[in-house]
């Protein structure tokens, strides 16, 4: 019995799980658990890092356009922006520390750099982040 049982150990075990396979298969919704409690699976935003920012300019005097490296374009309304429209350059996210992991959301600081490379002391906040598709 044990030789029978250590030679067909493979196949019992696929025969006996055989059941559980094509009920997974076959269910008509994945939503929920073993026990009937229904999951909601909720699409999450784009998390998006000052890191991935390949191009940025002002369009208005209020609104900066991204463009990140996966071509994906996104719109940054900021306020307390005083001269957007003349800036060269953006620093987004405090300065003197490391920028690439800062998460583009509400609140992060925008500053503004002119042609001569002078850093604006007061910063921009960002207010609202819109996919380009969704303006």
């Amino acid at each position: 019995m044990e030789r029978f049982l250590y030679d067909n150990i493979i196949k019992i075990a696929v025969i006996l799980s055989l059941p559980l396979w094509t009920a997974f298969v076959l269910a008509d919704d994945h939503n929920y658990t073993f026990h009937g409690h229904q999951i909601d699976i909720v699409d999450k935003p784009d998390i998006i890092f000052t890191g991935n920012i390949r191009n940025a300019y002002s369009t208005s005097n209020d609104t900066i356009v991204i463009e990140m490296r996966d071509r994906k374009k996104y719109t940054l309304t900021v306020s307390f922006c005083w001269d957007l429209p003349m800036a060269n350059g953006f620093i987004f996210g405090r300065q003197g520390i490391s920028k690439h992991f800062n998460r583009i959301e509400k609140g992060l600081r925008v500053y503004t750099m002119d042609a001569f490379g002078r850093i604006d002391t007061q910063s921009c906040i960002v207010t609202d982040v819109k996919a380009l598709e969704d303006v």
